[in-house]
């Protein structure tokens, strides 16, 4: 997916800065300037178009059947749009970038991975340090450090993976604030993935779906963060998943000695969180049926009522409570007796008087009541 959405950024959003200052001799100039940008693309990058017009009414540059493909190490990612069109496009900004019939496809070492989408929307791309805003500085240069991008979003989404096919409402990319390759600042969604009981492979699902009376499910995966470089700070403001008819679980957390980022190498981001020190963390369920589906469907292959099992339960939670002489597992069972006594929310929150290193927290994972103690860990119910 990341490569995908990248590629679409990075091969659809500079198309038509070549056509900026096209308002002297419209027609004519527009057409010149997108032949030269895609007969100058940079190395590892083809391109070819079909049509070029230019209003000057309103300043929109539209290019139809234009096809880029971007080769980089094993992968190449192929960009089509049937349509784009520019509007307010300047050397050093875009102002908005409306597309149709929008085509990503991925072919590399780890297979084929294709994403089509019926219309595409791109607001306010930006160079923020004044440079040239270039295709080629998006995709593999040092030419500009900081590239900013206010919202690309892309709706009526198919994804397919290796013959595993899925559908997303919508695809989005917002605030997005990037150095070199790294992104420093980031909101991100996928919303509306659907999940058909009915189409699901694996009967052991289809049968728990069936149970939990859902037909169908549509997922919200959101994640939202911000790296302070100077200071070395991530704040990971919200990283979630969601469905109507289920829940929300959610984690948010703020964590220190996070350096910058050269590259989008994952092993490099997988090397800067061990050094990395944990300085809060909340991780949070919010119910919004789940809860009561699951005790129904206990209370049924248990042949009870639900009232029944619900009793059961909170007696054994009760008891478990007052024999408990661990003040976090008190907490825990005691939590987990109101959530079910009135399901709305369990929440966990580390907040450790001083930051703490992930790594020494790792290195003690064997005593898992003292690393609780450390981190200053709290679970509470409905709250």
């Amino acid at each position: 997916m990341n490569k995908a959405v990248v590629g679409a950024i990075a091969g659809v959003a500079i198309v038509g800065v070549a056509g900026a200052g096209a308002v002297v001799y419209p027609q004519m100039r527009a057409k010149s300037e997108v032949q030269a940008a895609f007969a100058n693309l940079p190395k590892g990058i083809q391109g070819s178009y079909k049509t070029v017009d230019y209003s000057l009414f309103g300043d929109k540059l539209t290019i139809g059947g234009i096809e880029l493909a971007i080769s980089e190490q094993q992968d190449t990612v192929t960009t089509r749009l049937d349509k784009l069109t520019i509007s307010k496009a300047g050397k050093t900004s875009v102002g908005q970038m409306l597309g149709s019939g929008v085509s990503v496809e991925v072919n590399g070492a780890d297979g084929r991975f294709v994403l089509n989408a019926n219309e595409m929307a791109v607001d306010q791309v930006e160079s923020s340090d004044g440079n040239p805003l270039t295709l080629g500085a998006l995709n593999d240069s040092a030419a500009i450090p900081t590239v900013n991008v206010k919202r690309f979003a892309l709706t009526g989404v198919t994804l397919d993976a290796a013959g595993e096919k899925a559908q997303l409402g919508e695809v989005f990319i917002a605030d997005l604030v990037q150095r070199n390759k790294a992104p420093i600042s980031l909101t991100m969604g996928l919303h509306g993935l659907v999940v058909d009981r009915n189409t699901l492979p694996d009967e052991s699902s289809r049968e728990g779906l069936t149970k939990l009376g859902y037909d169908k499910l549509l997922l919200n995966f959101d994640l939202s963060y911000a790296h302070a470089v100077e200071t070395q700070r991530l704040s990971i403001k919200n990283a979630s998943v969601s469905s109507d008819g289920v829940g929300k679980l959610s984690l948010s957390a703020d964590l220190g000695g996070i350096p910058a980022l050269a590259s989008d190498d994952p092993m490099q981001a997988m090397a800067a969180t061990q050094m990395a020190t944990l300085e809060r963390l909340e991780l949070r369920y919010e119910d919004a049926s789940l809860a009561n589906r699951l005790l129904k469907a206990a209370a049924a292959d248990s042949g009870m009522s639900e009232a029944q099992m619900k009793e059961m339960l909170l007696t054994e939670l009760t008891q478990g409570a007052e024999g408990e002489q661990v003040p976090l597992v008190k907490d825990v069972v005691n939590s987990a007796g109101a959530f079910l006594a009135n399901p709305k929310s369990l929440t966990l929150q580390m907040q450790p008087a001083q930051p703490v290193a992930i790594a020494a927290l790792m290195m003690g994972a064997g005593d898992p009541y003292a690393a609780a103690e450390t981190l200053g860990a709290k679970v509470f119910a409905n709250k």
